[in-house]
């Protein structure tokens, strides 16, 4: 038999997970039910489940990420499988960060929601791949974004000739054709593009506009 941990803070959602697992009461049985993280965590130390139904949100909004976090610290072979309300990138990757093999969307239909725990169960290595496949390319996401916002972040601190230099070096000009362009010393332009280095905690300047044109910054530039 597979023992449950159910953890969620609205019952009615308690009382769904509980039919769900009884279509297969030969299989799950539930050990537990919480509904706090802190609870959770307490009665997961205890009852050591095989397979714990996590709410991610609870008394705060990333209750069951922490949750999840302390009880695989000491409980290592536990099968975390989170419910959300929300299908959102950034909450379902905080969820595989704290060590979640799976999650549900609680608006899902009882039949894919048991589909999903009896593939966890077990040990679906497809699902597997197609999960390492979703973290991959959700950490991709997340640092591609925080790479535009950085980037976005350095750029309005540019000074209105730097942000005017910097465009030209987009559309590869060297720095003689830009002081040509702008009537200035080749000397000038190279003070200029020093200061903008700086700003980017002095990264080679042609590795500035590589970062920017793999992030799409450089149309950016175009709004400034």
């Amino acid at each position: 038999m597979v023992s449950v941990l159910i953890v969620d803070d609205m019952p009615i959602y308690v009382r769904r997970y509980e039919r769900i697992l009884s279509l297969k009461s030969d299989v799950y049985t539930i050990v537990g039910k919480a509904s706090t993280g802190a609870d959770a965590y307490e009665i997961a130390k205890e009852k050591k489940p095989n397979l714990i139904l996590m709410d991610i949100q609870m008394e705060t909004d990333d209750a069951g990420i922490i949750a999840s976090r302390r009880i695989i610290e000491i409980l290592p072979d536990v099968k975390i499988v989170a419910v959300t309300i929300h299908d959102d990138d950034e909450i379902i990757l905080s969820a595989f960060d704290a060590g979640i093999c799976e999650y549900i969307i609680k608006t899902d239909t009882d039949e894919n929601i048991l589909s999903i725990i009896d593939s966890v169960v077990g040990n679906d290595k497809q699902r597997g791949k197609v999960n390492d496949l979703i973290v991959k390319e959700l950490v991709n996401m997340r640092k591609e974004r925080e790479s535009i916002l950085y980037c976005a972040n350095l750029i309005s601190r540019l000074s209105k000739t730097e942000i005017e230099v910097l465009k030209l070096l987009c559309k590869g000009m060297t720095y003689q054709d830009i002081a040509d362009a702008r009537c200035v010393e080749h000397g000038t332009i190279r003070v200029i593009v020093n200061k903008i280095s700086k700003k980017f905690a002095g990264a080679n300047i042609r590795e500035v506009i590589k970062d920017m044109q793999k992030n799409g910054i450089i149309d950016m530039l175009e709004k400034f």
